[in-house]
């Protein structure tokens, strides 16, 4: 009765352990201190205005600890967003993109429906503001000292499908490169390419917001979605 018996458990365990590897982490690591990618943008090649107004970047961050139901999840949208896409004689493609963290929308109703469950709740207009101060403050973003914040998506071709982009973040003086999965679509003459990311703040130096010795805090990881838009 005993091996029956153990031959079941090792089954439902393995079963469970399948399961849970069957969904891969979403997290990206970052390569730490990547230096400036210059050779990416040393030929000028042809240069398409970036589409803002159908571009977006939503950040969703999330409460955590054991007090967290008295914190709130928080939308965030990047506002302001310049730059350029370059296509090159080889076919691939860089976009070069820039942001000031000051021009960062917290908490719009509208970011907050696209978000979904766990959003439902629109944070008072006091409890937005601390947010802002929090995440502009020197342990965060340090906004005073780092006031844009760059990103360049490089990718091998901008044909029509799944793809690899390798983006590099310049934040707070801390430069960082990761592999992103996106998808490429060509829509009516216009370029857009999207995807998501989960991503860690602590890699960029950043110390998410924490008291009570972390009963209430914000969650390490961020959510990271993108559109980005140019005309083709």
């Amino acid at each position: 009765m005993a091996e029956p018996m153990l031959k079941r458990v090792f089954v439902i365990a393995l079963a469970v352990l399948l399961a849970a590897c069957a969904v891969p982490p979403k997290t990206v690591e970052p390569q730490k201190d990547a230096a400036f990618p210059t050779d990416w943008l040393t030929d000028p090649g042809d240069s398409v205005a970036l589409n803002a107004a159908a571009s977006r970047i939503d950040i969703r961050v999330y409460r955590a600890g054991r007090l967290a139901n008295l914190g709130h999840n928080h939308a965030i949208e990047v506002t302001g967003l310049t730059g350029e896409l370059r296509r090159f004689a080889d076919g691939a493609a860089v976009a070069d993109l820039r942001f000031r963290p000051d021009a960062l929308r917290i908490d719009d109703p509208a970011a907050r429906a696209r978000a979904g469950e766990g959003f439902e709740q629109v944070p008072d207009e006091r409890a937005i503001a601390g947010t802002r101060r929090n995440m502009l403050g020197e342990r965060v973003l340090d906004a005073g000292n780092w006031p844009v914040i760059r990103v360049l998506a490089r990718v091998a071709s901008l044909d029509v499908g799944a793809a690899e982009a390798r983006v590099y973040f310049s934040l707070r003086g801390n430069g960082r490169l990761m592999q992103v999965p996106v998808r490429i679509e060509n829509r009516n003459g216009a370029i857009r390419v999207q995807g998501r990311l989960d991503v860690r703040q602590s890699v960029f130096g950043m110390e998410p917001f924490s008291v009570f010795g972390g009963a209430l805090a914000v969650r390490d990881t961020v959510e990271i979605e993108f559109v980005i838009t140019a005309d083709s």
